[in-house]
């Protein structure tokens, strides 16, 4: 996944790919789809976080929530 992280430690960018995988292999849905729909989707779950930690959100909890708001509205 290549998204702009500027401004985003790797601590933090660690724990939005941690968010985004655990989501996904909760809904599984990365079996059900071809690959390019499973990029866009996952970089969309991520941008939807690092748009929040921009914000100032920087919790593992909130992460996780987001990327599934994210996929529901996907």
């Amino acid at each position: 996944m290549d998204l702009p992280s500027k401004g985003i430690d790797p601590e933090t960018l660690a724990l939005i790919a941690w968010a985004v995988d655990a989501v996904w292999e909760e809904v599984a849905f990365a079996s059900a789809n071809n690959d390019a729909n499973s990029t866009a989707l996952r970089a969309l779950m991520a941008a939807r976080i690092m748009s929040a930690v921009r914000d100032g959100e920087h919790k593992p909890e909130a992460f996780k929530k987001l990327a599934v708001e994210a996929f529901a509205r996907a």
